[in-house]
């Protein structure tokens, strides 16, 4: 089973040929398959999707790594509930990564695994941050199995707020009253019809 395989970590220093990143990208969580939910994956004991690791991490690395390459770099830190997938995920984000922790899962309750895996994950920016003695001026908080669609410029967010992409709101709205009171609060719902995602704060 998926809970008995050890866990792994890995640290990596910053690319001696490059300036260091002003940005992190915080990745978390438990990949699953890709037509059933991560958490699925858990009860079934079964590992998660490498097809699905592999098409997420592509989506990353063009669309958050890549497209913030000429305005401060990205570094990657990530924990993840998939010691199956450990060695894929660190070849996989390999150039921008600077640590990583995979570990069997511990709970099925998703919201206290959610905020486990991040915490852990935050940590070890934590300790990144310390031992290059230089702050990130902003993190990015992402599911490890989330396709990123379009470029995510991270120099346009102010460090200052809370940021949220809001369309998960809509889709967390199951009828017509409460998909009026998601538009009337954060106006997601006329971008969503776009066909984007509107980044929000607190």
């Amino acid at each position: 089973p998926v809970s008995s395989l050890p866990a792994r970590h890995r640290h990596m220093t910053d690319a001696q040929s490059s300036p260091p990143a002003q940005f992190a990208l915080l990745l978390h969580g438990l990949i699953g398959s890709v037509d059933g939910a991560p958490s699925s994956s858990i009860t079934a004991l079964q590992g998660g999707s490498r097809r699905l690791a592999t098409l997420s991490a592509l989506t990353v690395l063009d669309n958050v790594v890549d497209a913030n390459e000429p305005f401060g770099g990205v570094d990657v830190h990530l924990h993840s509930w998939n010691p199956e997938l450990a060695v894929l995920l660190d070849s996989l984000y390999g150039r921008a990564l600077r640590s990583s922790s995979h570990q069997p899962v511990e709970t099925a309750e998703k919201a206290r695994s959610q905020a486990i895996s991040i915490s852990r994950a935050a940590a070890r920016i934590v300790a990144h941050e310390r031992r290059r003695q230089l702050p990130y001026t902003l993190v990015l908080v992402m599911r490890l199995d989330l396709v990123v669609g379009g470029p995510v410029r991270l120099d346009t967010l102010s460090p200052h707020n809370v940021w949220f992409g809001e369309r998960c709101c809509v889709h967390a709205a199951l009828s017509p009253q409460h998909r009026d009171a998601v538009n009337a609060t954060c106006g997601a719902l006329s971008t969503a019809a776009r066909g984007g995602v509107r980044i929000g704060r607190t």
